[in-house]
């Protein structure tokens, strides 16, 4: 290729990354990430990567930053996890009670609170693949990369055809700086469903940041081709 033809790669590119947003359903009032369509019923191990720690307080968010019906809903949501406590029940109804607090404090970015509540649910009910998930999600967004890809790991290895686990490990990966295990996980999504455009649009990303604008732009390419009327690129 010519070194103009370099050149019309690279920009085309960085185009394409000014002008295609990737979402991953987290954060604002959009809530957690979406769940495993299944989850497991048969017993499980506690995460390697978080069993050995202990469980922590559930830390009371600062309510006062938020508007008056979003604290309503949430002192609402407390409310109804304390009564679910306070009756008893078995391990993995309070596991739920946590999972479920745990999803509201998420989806208002109040991660700590959150984090605390799926590590409450994680070890009360363990079989529940979603807590652990959720988990990941929310140390990736903290942050706590090398926590979130033993999580996502601990998942994958229970749910290895989740392809949205694969891209997200991909992309923890990317943000860490190590490309071969990015590559190495979306390729597993890619294996899962080769028309992915999320996964496509993430190993573009890799691309760039090694330095290979062409091969970038293919990457992007193919995966506006699959979307070709989006300009979001959604995974859960």
């Amino acid at each position: 290729m010519s070194v103009r033809g370099r050149h019309a790669k690279a920009s085309r590119a960085l185009a394409f990354v000014l002008s295609v947003v990737v979402l991953d359903g987290c954060g604002g009032t959009q809530g957690p990430a979406e769940a495993p369509p299944e989850t497991t019923t048969a017993p499980a191990a506690a995460s390697s990567s978080t069993a050995s720690a202990p469980l922590p307080e559930i830390p009371d968010p600062d309510l006062g930053r938020v508007e008056a019906g979003v604290r309503e809903q949430i002192e609402s949501e407390r409310r109804r996890f304390e009564a679910t406590l306070a009756q008893g029940g078995d391990a993995a109804a309070h596991g739920r009670a946590y999972g479920e607090l745990g999803m509201v404090y998420d989806a208002y970015e109040f991660f700590p609170a959150a984090r605390a509540c799926y590590l409450h649910a994680r070890a009360l009910a363990p079989a529940e693949d979603r807590w652990l998930y959720y988990l990941a999600q929310v140390d990736r967004k903290l942050g706590a990369f090398d926590l979130a890809a033993g999580e996502l790991g601990d998942f994958l290895g229970r749910r290895p055809d989740y392809r949205a686990g694969w891209i997200w490990l991909g992309q923890v990966r990317l943000d860490q700086g190590r490309y071969d295990t990015a590559k190495i996980a979306l390729d597993h999504a890619l294996a899962l469903e080769a028309a992915d455009p999320a996964a496509l649009y993430t190993l573009g990303r890799l691309e760039l940041e090694r330095g290979r604008p062409a091969a970038a732009v293919d990457r992007f390419e193919e995966a506006l081709a699959i979307q070709p009327s989006a300009s979001v690129i959604r995974y859960p």
